[in-house]
């Protein structure tokens, strides 16, 4: 997947600083590094990002639930395949498999609807097996195959009327009736096409076989004058002919040819859907003998091939991670993906890589700090919708600069950003977090839920969720509910014990809401103003504050 787009990607839950940070650093990749990168978001925005991405015009990325490579990763897709149709003559399918060494070829009809495929295999034993007497039932052969497909062949036409592209009928062939002498009186079928020499042909007059044959195909050998002789038998008997010169051999395979690919259709075994992940697959071709599986869709239109040298392409996404280095943090299946830079402000989670990768760790504020003095460092200067961006992630996590995490480098990335996005640092933060904390159109779980972070620490696996707010009003009317909300929480992700971090962003305080281990419960030193819900006068981070605080906790449990 290396001719791929490099995914940029925050953490689970994401929050603005997130979802601002992929999208800007994305950009800087693609227009400063010359690497194409792609931002993704890991979850639903919450209002505060909607109001950023709005604010400034700017779509939120799409969103991306896993990184499991999926069959479309190493599928040949529908553009660059040969798909045959049914009425397409054999001759055909057999030189787009020899030359381009395919083991199969996908047949559809004109919807690209799978009727299944022809394989190289069938391919090789229909051209040994030369006896046409084993064709029964009515069968069409294509005249431009006929022709090309052998010997030399001349057309003769007993009108001088056009040849018919396609002619149907029952094969019959002369030879295998008649070997060394006419063939017996017998009844032909009506439209029997006639294969034979020249003598076999010539014999059939009295046989009926005249007045039933639609087409006779004649293998005249080296014999001269066998056209002249065919032309004018043609005449008397009024039977489109195909003079071939060479012998009977080759044009038994020349006719074999000619019949359309519909006649040795096979099944195309076991199909697959482009979003089936590429480990259960792999699993299940292992079960089969083939060469190669056709993708569908919902509708069985063909969208794509694997073949066995496909499963051997290394399909890991490659992937930066953003605003987070833990994989509890990251989407599904990051374990496997290529890792191949970290831009973080938060602790160093236990991650290791199998080769050395790019991992900025700064003690900032915010990922965005990070990111816009990168451009900064390069010379580079982003578009004003993305200074805008990364400056709503920057105020968001520095709680507008007032946060304990905040530092110089943040305020002066600030005061740059906010020249380059023509906005008031100040007026802006205060307008995006008013818009983020309304809070009563949401159900206490997506507000637990919207950012929410896992970690685990002295053998205790426990979450940390915030919300921001412009007072406890909001909080006050629902806290009955939010704190039955944390503890369901708890139970039902097993763990040891939950938090919610209540933050008024204008007076500095956290009301946190506490559900799990009593032991922790016990130690906790500030006073409780509600069952469960503990009063944090001067705090507002929850990486540089609540999460030493807990830390602190546990070991003394």
């Amino acid at each position: 997947m290396g001719h791929t787009p490099v995914v940029v990607i925050g953490h689970k839950n994401p929050d603005t600083d997130s979802v601002c940070a992929a999208i800007a650093y994305a950009e800087y990749k693609t227009c400063v590094d010359g690497q194409e990168a792609r931002a993704y978001r890991a979850g639903n925005t919450n209002a505060q990002t909607r109001f950023a991405l709005e604010s400034f015009r700017v779509d939120a990325p799409p969103l991306l639930t896993d990184v499991y490579p999926r069959i479309r990763d190493i599928m040949i897709p529908r553009a660059s395949l040969f798909v045959m149709r049914p009425t397409d003559p054999i001759a055909a399918a057999r030189r787009l498999i020899l030359d381009n060494r395919f083991t199969f070829l996908p047949v559809a009809d004109e919807d690209d609807r799978s009727l299944g495929k022809v394989t190289a295999l069938r391919l090789a034993a229909l051209m040994d097996e030369l006896d046409l007497s084993r064709c029964t039932g009515r069968v069409e052969l294509d005249t431009a195959t006929l022709v090309s497909g052998g010997s030399p062949a001349t057309l003769i036409h007993p009108d001088d009327a056009p040849f018919p592209d396609r002619i149907s009928g029952t094969i019959v062939p002369l030879h295998s009736l008649a070997p060394g002498g006419p063939p017996p009186s017998r009844t032909f079928p009506d439209r029997a096409l006639l294969i034979g020499s020249v003598r076999d042909v010539l014999a059939i007059d009295g046989t009926g076989a005249r007045e039933r044959a639609g087409l006779a195909v004649v293998a005249t050998g080296d014999d001269q004058s066998a056209v002249e002789r065919l032309r004018e038998w043609a005449g008397g008997s009024r039977i489109p002919t195909v003079a071939a010169a060479g012998d009977l051999a080759t044009l038994c395979a020349t006719v074999r040819l000619s019949m359309p690919i519909a006649s040795c259709l096979e099944d195309a075994g076991p199909t697959f859907r482009p979003d089936d992940l590429l480990k259960d697959v792999n699993r299940e071709v292992n079960r089969y003998n083939e060469g190669g599986f056709i993708i569908v869709d919902d509708e069985r239109r063909i969208v794509g091939v694997v073949t066995r040298i496909n499963f051997m392409t290394d399909a890991r996404f490659r992937a930066i991670l953003v605003d987070h280095n833990e994989l509890s943090q990251s989407v599904d299946g990051m374990e496997g993906a290529d890792v191949i830079e970290i831009i973080d402000h938060h602790r160093i989670g236990g991650r290791s890589t199998s080769e050395p990768i790019t991992f900025v760790n700064r003690a900032v504020g915010s990922t965005c700090t990070i990111i816009t003095n990168l451009y900064r460092q390069a010379g580079a200067m982003p578009s004003a919708s993305t200074a805008g961006l990364l400056l709503s992630g920057l105020l968001s996590d520095t709680v507008v600069l007032r946060s304990p995490t905040s530092t110089p480098a943040d305020s002066a990335a600030a005061a740059w950003l906010a020249e380059v996005a023509g906005v008031d640092a100040e007026e802006y933060g205060e307008r995006m977090f008013e818009a983020g904390s309304e809070l009563q159109q949401l159900t206490p779980r997506e507000i637990l839920e919207r950012d929410l972070k896992y970690y685990e620490e002295e053998d205790f696996q426990f979450s940390v969720s915030q919300v921001e707010m412009v007072g406890f009003k909001s909080f006050w009317d629902r806290s009955t509910a939010l704190t039955s909300e944390v503890a369901a929480h708890c139970a039902r992700a097993g763990l040891g014990f939950a938090c919610l971090m209540v933050t008024d962003i204008t007076h500095g305080v956290t009301l946190l809401v506490v559900a799990g281990d009593d032991r922790m419960k016990r130690r906790i030193s500030h006073p409780e103003v509600g069952p469960g819900v503990y009063e944090m006068k001067d705090v507002l981070s929850r990486k540089k504050q609540v999460l030493p605080y807990l830390s602190e906790l546990l070991q003394q449990v």
